[in-house]
Order: C-alpha cells, then sequence, then structure tokens
C-alpha cells in the first residue's frame, strides 16, 4: 500500500523486475529460517558486488578498499565477529578518519576481539583501551527486550586471556576486565579520546560508557554504538542523553549509530 501511494497510479507490473527481486530477497531475509538458506547465495552477489564497480575516487582508494574488505573476511573466519562487512567497513573508516584527532581510543564490549583487532588495524600509534566484563551482560534491564533483539545474562561470556593472545601482536593494546564504568581507574589520565566505539547490549551499560566518554571526546572525535537500530535499550539511552546537547545522532543504514563531537 505504501508503495503504490507512492508511485500514483503506476501499475504493479511496471515496477522494474530487479526491485521486485529486491524486494523478495529483503524480505526473504528477515526470515530466520530462509535468512539462512539465502546466506550462501547473498554472500556470492555481494562479492561480486563489492568488487564490480570502479572506486579509484574514493578516499581510501581501490586498492587499500579491497585490503580492508579482505582484512574484515578474514577477521570473520578467525573470530566470532559481531559486525556485518558494511558496519565492519564503516568501523574501519572512522578509525582511520580519526587520525588527525587528538586523543587516545576505546572499545567498551569486546567479546573475541574481532572489532578491536580491525580498530588496531586502522588506529596507527594511537593507545587502545578494551573493556569487557569477559563474563557476559549483565541482567537486562526493564528498558531492554522490547524489539528485535533479546539479551539474557551472561550472553557473549569470552576468555580474555584468549582475547590478550589475539591481539598480542598490536603495540599501545591496554584491555581492562571488569564491568564498566568501575574499571575507569584505567584510564583516569587520560584527558582526550579521539574514538570510541560502544557494543554493550543494554541501556545502563550504554547510558554509563556515553556519560563518561562525551565530555572527554576531542572536537571532531567519534563515538559509534552498534546495536542501536535493533536494540530498544541501546537507542533509549543514546536518545536520552542527546536530546539536549547539539550533537545530532546519525542512524545508519545496519545497526549502528555515529555521533561526531562538535
Amino acid at each position: 500500500m505504501i508503495e503504490r501511494a507512492c508511485q500514483g497510479d503506476r501499475p504493479t507490473s511496471a515496477i522494474p523486475m530487479k526491485r521486485r527481486v529486491k524486494a523478495i530477497l529483503r524480505w526473504a531475509a528477515t526470515q530466520r529460517v530462509l535468512g539462512k538458506c539465502l546466506d550462501p547465495l547473498a554472500r556470492s552477489f555481494h562479492y561480486i558486488w563489492k568488487y564490480r564497480d570502479s572506486v579509484e575516487n574514493t578516499s581510501l582508494g581501490q586498492a587499500e578498499r579491497r585490503e580492508v574488505l579482505n582484512l574484515i573476511d578474514s577477521i570473520g573466519d578467525e573470530r566470532g565477529f559481531l559486525l556485518n562487512e558494511r558496519e565492519a567497513f564503516f568501523l574501519y573508516c572512522a578509525v582511520k578518519g580519526t587520525t588527525k584527532v587528538e586523543g587516545d581510543l576505546a572499545e567498551v564490549g569486546v567479546f573475541q576481539g574481532a572489532s578491536a583487532k580491525l580498530i588496531c588495524e586502522a588506529k596507527g600509534d594511537r593507545h587502545l583501551y578494551l573493556f569487557d566484563t569477559f563474563e557476559g551482560l549483565p541482567d537486562p534491564s526493564d528498558a531492554d527486550n522490547k524489539r528485535q533483539y533479546q539479551f539474557s545474562a551472561g550472553q557473549y561470556l569470552s576468555d580474555v586471556d584468549s582475547v590478550k593472545s589475539y591481539l598480542s601482536d598490536y603495540r599501545c593494546v591496554s584491555i581492562v576486565k571488569g564491568m564498566f564504568p568501575a574499571t575507569v581507574d584505567v584510564i583516569a589520565e587520560v584527558k582526550k579520546f579521539s574514538f570510541v566505539h560502544l557494543d554493550v547490549d543494554l541501556y545502563q551499560s550504554t547510558h554509563d560508557c556515553i556519560e563518561y566518554f562525551y565530555p572527554r571526546m576531542s572536537r571532531g572525535g567519534i563515538i559509534i554504538s552498534h546495536d542501536y537500530v535493533l536494540a530498544s535499550g541501546v537507542r533509549k539511552a543514546v536518545d536520552e542523553f542527546f536530546s539536549d546537547k547539539p550533537e545530532p545522532v546519525i542512524e545508519l543504514c545496519e545497526n549502528q549509530c555515529v555521533i561526531v563531537k562538535t
């Protein structure tokens, strides 16, 4: 009904076949069983798509862009990567883009270290602080589990020693075990941050992280929060905090939002 309303009296048969096929595939991808069946096919078509067009005019350049996409693929083979390819690519570009911004970097919600490795590949000589309970999620609150994602205590359990070993080749990386913000003593002397990645899934954790990092972000610094689109608690925490702040919360096409400090 919405599509017909936008198109006036144009007959359904006039809708390009490509668009109709895409619409069917998008619907199928959201269905639990069909989505799993279509995943290998979707990966094949996306592989063709991402190398098909010339990207000589992009900021990364064609060769580096391919390297980043290959890096994302390899990390996905090594570890449980909770970001899809587009989310991971945006994360890399955001970290790379803040190289000229003053300050260190932080990630809260490390899991198995996949996104942390991607950040390490892009951060240069800046120090990266990684925070996680390494005991899974705390108890969800009443603000959580009201949308598509359902979370439970202990979910996303990971091993801190495994993550330390996985990232051992990278310099200027500190891994901190414990519930944020109880562990902020480690970064008490850090005055400025250029980049922060949040993947904490829940309302209270998101609120606590933003409340701590926002006043410490340099001008031009970037905060990315995962699960903003599909996790009710994350969206509520972000929207509430920035309701009286000058920065807009920019929702991205997948499951992230981004805030650039003004």
